[in-house]
């Protein structure tokens, strides 16, 4: 070999050591603190209970140690995590069984075993109006009793929940298991105080709140959580030993925090807005993977139908048709959207067509003039009365693609001679105090995560309206009652044949573009960002989220120095 060949060869030597060193050590080459993964996101949720509210970010952050019992994986099938197999549905006379069989060893991470004191527990707290506790209809209508099984072979009994008639989704149990030793007796204090003396808040850390992968260590308010693994876990074993998830006040914090190193893992479900996804994808993809994933998330402006200015259906259409929804799907998503006209995402297959309200508007224009909402001489339209039809247009604060698309929104509707305001809200002050208890001067946009060929009827059954009754616990914001509506929930949940079941579907949806209780938006397509070494992360279109899984994810580093 001739000097000229070594010199190359040393070159290329020198530069693929250099590339390599650029690289960090993998976990196995350093000390145990390297077994940490660092999670970060842009908002925390108002509270830590997993069943007291419903939004986006406590499911999402809670899902390592507290997920959703029931759900879907990330192709939409039926799934339980507590569970050795898919929930089982039976019939018994008129009614359901959902039979849940526990993985064997599944305990809280105090090593209390998860039995069928915890599922009582649940359905009691559950039937209690003033706990909060999300979906209680369910509770107190559906799931009549609950009991324990034997089970022929080793290993825990059955779980059975009796669930009062037939229904199509029946294994579809938007339940959180709460543990019976260290909660009942919290409850039994004061039940109606429980929402605010639940442990789950006021000592998140408590040993035996926990019964995944993953047990919360550590909370710092607004600013992190520490997951360390549950040494009682019986699954599939976590490779690492905590994950912290910190929370970075808006997308481009986020960005910043990416760029610098600081973060391995930004779920789609609170993190970059589109644009800066993109971004990375395109000028950092050595570095990161974005998997964009189709949602079942439902965007929409949400509008109090008991005020004045909102209680004439044809303000609301003339909103809907004063508003370039595909435009703001193109400025504000980069297209990475699906359009919304109802609450049915179009990617399930009895999505139904609906009136769209395209953009109109001349049309928007007449129906306000119609509606008695006459141009003063400042551009602004008044009632008879002289009252302006003025009102706020709030969201969280801190997300990038939230704020744009309420400044475009304020800005379409201003040229029809509606005043709205722009008002950028702390998430926990929106979703724990405002919408919930129906205080937002004008709309409000929300999103809300769906589950497939389930019935809406958080959103919109006339006892999911906010309220003292159920402990202002339900998110059918808008006020929405219809006994109409009602009456296609109710029998959505049980027809079950297939023709018959489209025909319930696509009434309901069309029910839902005549009345406008709220305004559809988008289903978006969301962006989760990974560092190129991580590895087993799948976000899914549905809940629980991808964070469920934890325990499956993986440093390719690690796999490549053991080799």
């Amino acid at each position: 070999m001739n000097k000229k060949k070594i010199s190359l060869l040393a070159a290329f030597a020198l530069i693929a050591f250099a590339a390599y060193s650029l690289w960090p050590s993998p976990p196995s080459l350093q000390n145990r603190a390297a077994h940490t993964l660092r999670i970060a996101v842009t908002q925390f949720p108002p509270n830590l209970h997993p069943a007291i509210g419903d939004d986006m970010a406590k499911s999402l952050v809670l899902a390592p140690a507290r997920p959703l019992l029931v759900g879907y994986d990330a192709k939409l099938e039926p799934t339980c995590l507590a569970c050795e197999t898919a929930p089982r549905v039976e019939t018994k006379g008129d009614d359901d069984q959902v039979v849940l069989t526990l993985r064997d060893g599944l305990a809280w991470d105090d090593g209390v075993k998860v039995g069928l004191d915890d599922f009582a527990f649940t359905l009691e707290v559950g039937r209690a109006p003033a706990s909060g506790i999300v979906h209680g209809s369910l509770y107190r209508d559906e799931i009549m009793s609950v009991e324990a099984r034997p089970n022929s072979a080793e290993g825990p009994p059955s779980i059975v929940l009796q669930r009062r008639g037939h229904h199509c989704d029946a294994a579809a149990l938007p339940i959180h298991l709460l543990p019976a030793h260290v909660e009942r007796p919290v409850f039994l204090a004061n039940p109606s105080h429980y929402r605010a003396a639940t442990r789950f808040d006021t000592a998140p850390a408590t040993p035996g709140l926990s019964w995944s992968a993953y047990r919360i260590e550590q909370f710092n308010p607004g600013e992190r959580l520490i997951f360390a693994r549950n040494p009682h876990w019986p699954g599939p074993p976590a490779f690492f030993d905590r994950l912290i998830v910190s929370v970075r006040g808006s997308g481009a914090a986020l960005r910043a925090s990416l760029l610098a190193g600081e973060v391995d893992l930004v779920p789609g479900e609170a993190g970059l807005g589109t644009e800066q996804a993109i971004e990375i994808e395109q000028q950092h993809g050595d570095r990161f993977r974005v998997i964009w994933q189709d949602t079942l998330a439902f965007s929409r402006l949400t509008w109090p139908l008991d005020d004045p200015r909102f209680a004439d259906l044809r303000v609301r259409r003339a909103l809907a048709y004063g508003l370039d929804r595909d435009a703001l799907i193109r400025t504000v998503l980069a297209g990475k959207a699906k359009p919304a006209t109802s609450s049915t995402s179009p990617i399930l297959p009895y999505a139904a067509a609906a009136e769209s309200y395209g953009y109109d508007p001349a049309r928007a224009n007449a129906l306000l003039d119609e509606a008695g909402w006459r141009r003063g001489a400042d551009g602004v339209r008044r009632d008879a009365r002289g009252k302006r039809l003025e009102f706020e247009v709030a969201t969280t604060a801190g997300v990038r693609e939230r704020e744009l698309a309420v400044q475009v929104i304020a800005a379409e509707w201003g040229k029809l001679g509606v005043a709205a305001h722009i008002r950028l809200v702390d998430p926990r002050v929106l979703f724990g105090e405002m919408l919930p208890h129906r205080a937002v001067d004008g709309v409000a946009l929300t999103h809300y995560v769906l589950e497939p060929d389930v019935p809406p009827r958080a959103l919109r059954h006339s006892q999911s309206v906010p309220d003292d009754s159920n402990g202002h616990a339900g998110v059918n914001f808008s006020g929405y009652r219809s006994p109409r509506m009602d009456a296609l929930l109710d029998e959505l949940a049980t027809t079950c044949e297939t023709q018959a079941r489209k025909r319930v579907w696509t009434e309901l949806q069309q029910l839902e573009a005549e009345d406008l209780p709220d305004l559809p938006l988008w289903f978006a397509q969301r962006p989760t960002v990974t560092a190129r070494w991580l590895t087993g992360v799948e976000p899914t279109p549905s809940v629980p989220y991808a964070t469920a899984w934890a325990f499956r994810w993986r440093d390719r580093r690690a796999a490549i120095s053991a080799e």
